[in-house]
């Protein structure tokens, strides 16, 4: 539900909002480690962004199935993605890796949930991720740093 929130403050700030995504698959979302790999296997190739909007805007698609592998696989050829080198690195030591130090990170910061957001490495309450709630904290982070640097 924060994708479109996340692509839309994208759009309007652009390169002034800086987006970094880290991975935290909750156990409970039955394909949030696939999802996570599958992004993360795509990002080797420098396609994270385009894998990751994939698996967003298509996850009423396929969060009931019960094997994502060929769907992934599919997004990933949508990306651009060299296929039989992301079904390698998918299963690869690297993307293990990149989601386990993620979860640390998450954990050392007090991350509990998804989506969790950082601004200037401020946690924003949940509260405030709504559209228009989310904009007024980056615009007040954009003036801060705007100010700060006169």
């Amino acid at each position: 539900m924060f994708h479109p929130i996340l692509e839309q403050m994208h759009e309007e700030f652009g390169n002034r909002l800086h987006i970094t995504f880290r991975e935290y698959p909750l156990p409970n979302h039955q394909h949030a480690v696939a999802a996570a790999s599958a992004a993360e296997a795509a990002g080797i190739q420098g396609k994270f962004w385009p894998m990751h909007d994939l698996l967003y805007e298509h996850q009423n698609d396929w969060k009931d199935q019960f094997d994502v592998r060929p769907i992934f696989e599919n997004y990933a050829k949508q990306a651009g993605v060299d296929v039989e080198r992301y079904k390698r690195d998918l299963e690869g030591d690297l993307v293990a890796q990149r989601i386990f130090q993620d979860g640390r990170r998450a954990h050392s910061l007090g991350v509990g949930g998804t989506p969790t957001v950082f601004i200037n490495d401020r946690e924003v309450p949940f509260e405030n991720l709504a559209a228009d709630k989310l904009r007024l904290v980056i615009q007040k982070e954009l003036q801060a740093v705007k100010t700060s640097s006169k």
